[in-house]
Formats: C-alpha cells, structure tokens, sequence
C-alpha cells in the first residue's frame, strides 16, 4: 500500500510540472488526473481546511521549501485513510509524470521536530539531491507551547470564521484568518503559540468572527443565521442560564407579541439584536463581579 509520504511526492511532483511549459496533451492529463487525486484526499479527511489551504500554498509558489513543508505535516497530521480509490489514483498519476520525465530525481526535504529528523522525498525536479535544514522551515515547538487537542481547537475555529473572510469568489479564505492571528501572536504557525496564551488566542479569533460577521450576512444567509445562533447559545451557557431561558429573554428584549420555543422563529435583525442584548448581560455580570 502507498505510504502518506509518497502522496505528498506525487503531489508536489506534479504541482511542479504544471508549472513548466510540457505538451499540452499529458500537461491536461496530469493536470486531470492531479485535480482528481485532490478531490479524493480533501474528502476522505474530517478537517479538509488545513490540507487544502496547504496545497493552494504550494500551487501559488511552488518553488517554497517552507510551503512543502508545511503540506508534508498536514497530510501526515491527517492521518488519511488511503482508499484503492486514491491509491489507484496516485499510481496513475505517478505513471503520467514518469511518462512526462517529471519523475527522473529527487530532492530530500529535511525537518527537525520534537528532536526527530524525518526526511521526504520529494520527486520530479531538475536539481541536485539535497538534504537541507533552514531555521525559516523548522516549527520548534516544546511544552510551552499549545498541545494537539488545543492546536485542533484553534484549526476548527479558523474553519468556523474562514468564509466571513470570503471573497467575490465565495471561497473562504484561511489564509486571511491564520495571517491575522500569527500577525497577532508574533508567530509563524499556529503551533507555536504558547499553552499561556491559548484561551486569548480562542477569544481573539471569536471576537475577530464577530468583527466580520455582517459580510456573511449577504454572502450566505444561511450561515450567517447559524453563526449567530452558536455565538448566542455559547454566551447564554456561559452566564449560567438554562437554554430555555433564552426564550424568554428574547421575548422581553425584542418586545415579542408571541411566545417562541427556537431561535430559529426569529429574523436575522432580530438575531443580531439578540446577540447585542446578550453581550450586555455579560457586560452587566463582569461589572458586578468587579464591584
């Protein structure tokens, strides 16, 4: 069975040939095929969000040695289940760029983590075998920093605010949230945020949501309705209160004629005018507590 390892070479070998004038007959075939073999990794993994924006990374600039790497680690940290599907696919699309020429040598990316040094081959390129290890590739991170289950908590609430961050395309754009919050924290991944500062990193990027949730508002109503309601169910559970108080409040804010039994009875404005009530009740329980 194919290794993750080899994924990641077919992957990078073939986003290198794309970008080299080839034929255009096997430069559409392995392009077909690469975009094939994509699909099938992003949806054969829970959180597609990091593998994806990683592969994008590596599209736009190809020649990075830090963006390979860091697509390396998420397919590994994936632990994907590699399918006959995609391991007929990445054989196939393996054959494409041997038969292309794109599969004559190799380079060996190098990667000093926990105290372990992992190489990865990585094929299909037109220059010496190295091995090369550069302080700007090398994620050092220890027992100050974050653990994996906060990492996870961090990565799923970049997915959660990512298409507030959308643009005319529609697409939700991660890069734009991992740049603020590593422009925030003075750091180069999200790893390497300190265990001392997680719960801040949490709230800033729940608060940096909130900031940007309006531009859902036209962009996906739907979505827009579904942030609200878990940023309002969050801060009602967080002052202390029973789910179903929440109704009860929400007819006495917004002036109800009828009694509701889900928040779902309500309009985006009235939504949005509810959030604003609850944060003012939070704002009311911070100041008693000072006093």
């Amino acid at each position: 069975m194919i290794q993750v390892n080899e994924i990641s070479g077919i992957l990078l070998s073939a986003i290198a040939f794309l970008q080299k004038p080839a034929q255009e007959g096997i430069k559409l075939a392995v392009k077909d095929c690469y975009e094939v073999l994509k699909k099938k990794l992003l949806y054969s993994v829970k959180s597609c969000e990091p593998i994806d924006e990683a592969i994008q990374a590596v599209e736009k600039k190809p020649d990075s040695e830090a963006r390979k790497l860091v697509l390396c680690e998420e397919l590994e940290e994936a632990k994907l289940e590699i399918s006959e599907d995609i391991f007929e696919k990445a054989k196939q699309l393996e054959l494409l760029l041997k038969k292309a020429g794109a599969w004559k040598q190799e380079i060996h990316l190098s990667i000093k983590q926990s105290g372990k040094e992992n190489s990865i081959q990585v094929a299909g390129r037109d220059i010496i075998t190295t091995k090369k290890i550069t302080k700007k590739n090398v994620i050092k991170t220890d027992e100050r920093h974050i653990d994996g289950e906060q990492a996870r908590v961090l990565k799923n609430l970049v997915g959660k605010h990512a298409p507030k961050f959308a643009g005319e395309d529609g697409k939700p754009d991660f890069r734009a949230v991992y740049r603020i919050l590593y422009a925030e924290f003075d750091v180069q991944s999200y790893r390497e945020i300190l265990k001392e500062d997680f719960d801040r990193a949490v709230n800033y990027l729940q608060q940096l949501g909130a900031r940007n949730r309006s531009k859902l508002k036209k962009s996906n109503p739907p979505a827009y309705r579904n942030d609200l309601f878990g940023a309002i169910y969050t801060k009602w559970k967080s002052l202390g209160y029973d789910k179903a108080e929440i109704y009860k409040f929400a007819e006495e804010k917004l002036s109800l004629t009828r009694q509701i039994k889900s928040l779902k009875q309500l309009g985006p404005n009235q939504l949005k005018w509810l959030n604003e009530a609850v944060d003012k009740e939070m704002s009311k329980k911070r100041r008693k507590k000072l006093l």
